[in-house]
């Protein structure tokens, strides 16, 4: 069983590691280091099969792209609550969100600063949604209903629509 301590280990040496590497590529450090600490050790769930997704996914979606800030996840990790296992990888998760996920722009719902680009798997479309209040949109602007099945989109996707440059 993975304990709070080795969580919070595995998120100092993934940091760490960052912290040395090449700034152009730091966030891939990290996740390639959080990958490493994590794979065979966390506990079954929802939350922690997310992460798994995500940190498995990494080499294709669009790290270099995405809202995580590297130099601000020393100050992060020494905030996030380490109070139950739960919470720990709840706080993890958030993390690798960040780092696998492009930002949209504001939420005119919520008006949070919390819109991605998801890929919508049923329609097989580009979509806005905010992780705050769900408000989904389509690439202009548009209300429209989630069909549930969101993921990160890979690189090769927010290029095709031309949310990011092509490498």
């Amino acid at each position: 069983m993975t304990t709070i301590q080795e969580l919070r280990n595995s998120l100092k040496h993934a940091i760490a590691e960052a912290e040395h590497a090449n700034p152009s590529c730091s966030k891939s450090v990290f996740l390639d280091a959080l990958r490493d600490c994590l794979m065979g050790t966390l506990p079954s769930g929802p939350a922690s099969d997310r992460i798994l997704t995500l940190l498995k996914r990494s080499n294709e979606l669009p790290v270099f792209n995405s809202r995580l800030d590297e130099s601000d996840l020393r100050r992060r990790e020494d905030c996030l609550s380490w109070n139950s296992l739960d919470s720990s990888i709840q706080a993890i998760g958030d993390l690798v969100w960040e780092a696998t996920t492009v930002s949209a722009g504001d939420c005119d719902e919520c008006m949070g600063e919390e819109l991605v680009y998801l890929w919508d798997a049923v329609s097989e479309r580009m979509v806005k949604v905010c992780d705050l209040c769900s408000n989904t949109l389509d690439l202009e602007g548009r209300r429209i209903e989630s069909t549930g099945r969101l993921e990160v989109p890979t690189r090769n996707q927010l290029e095709a629509v031309s949310v990011i440059e092509s490498d």
